[in-house]
């Protein structure tokens, strides 16, 4: 650890090999909690009670861990930044290009099923303010998408399996593809509309069967596969798909 940055509501502290570090301090957090993402990079969530230097302690402690996963990150930012390049789909609907312009400042648009990242001319196209950007974009792309399709869908499917939600939030989950709250409301990640058709319905059923039965177990399995043949194969498919670009 080489230096300390302050700034508002949280301390970056820069790591020989690791690099920069944003360390958050929250009233809720039990514990000291170390995210690694791409497009935002290590960031540690940690209690009132506990200091910096103790949460420093565990990011050196863990810094092959995070090395790690801060390589996977930097592959789906690469794989990200490749598919815009070459214009691809980077949602359900959504293709982005990146274009070099005249102009003085990054800009985004989201529009007609194309995400316009505009860069002035000069610039590096996969410096840092265009990454960030370019992951804003994915992100409005996804929120648009998931306004559109998963409440419906959802109705659907509930219809159909005669299930009883209570409501559907759209989120920009970390670690999570959905969830089901006590009262019965279905949360979905937003960037499910990154995913296959099949997984989208797996994960909107999955959490259907969870309006009923709250955990895990036998039963829980049983009720799903008996509307979802193909959900163990479906769920290992969906452990492949890291909650990540």
């Amino acid at each position: 650890m080489i230096a300390t940055v302050l700034v508002p509501n949280s301390r970056i502290l820069d790591f020989k090999e690791i690099g920069r570090v944003t360390f958050r301090r929250h009233a809720y957090s039990r514990r000291v909690a170390i995210h690694v993402r791409p497009f935002e990079g290590v960031v540690v969530v940690y209690p009132r009670r506990v200091s910096l230097a103790t949460a420093a302690r565990v990011v050196d402690s863990t810094s092959d861990w995070i090395l790690s996963r801060l390589a996977e990150a930097r592959r789906s930012e690469e794989r990200l930044l490749r598919l815009a390049a070459e214009g691809g789909r980077v949602a359900r609907h959504h293709a982005m290009r990146i274009v070099e312009t005249e102009c003085k400042a990054v800009s985004l648009s989201v529009s007609g099923g194309e995400i316009i990242l505009r860069y002035p001319r000069g610039s590096e196209p996969d410096g840092p303010l265009i990454r960030r950007a370019l992951w804003k974009g994915v992100i409005a792309a996804c929120r648009t998408e998931a306004k559109d399709y998963l409440p419906d869908r959802v109705a659907a499917l509930a219809q159909v399996h005669g299930f009883h939600c209570s409501g559907v939030v759209l989120k920009n989950l970390r670690s999570r593809w959905g969830s089901c709250s006590s009262g019965g409301n279905i949360n979905l990640n937003l960037r499910l509309m990154q995913l296959p058709d099949r997984l989208i319905d797996y994960v909107i059923l999955h959490e259907l069967v969870h309006t009923r039965i709250r955990h895990h177990g036998v039963e829980f399995w049983n009720m799903l596969e008996s509307i979802l043949p193909e959900a163990r194969r479906l769920n290992a498919e969906l452990n492949s798909h890291r909650c990540v670009p």
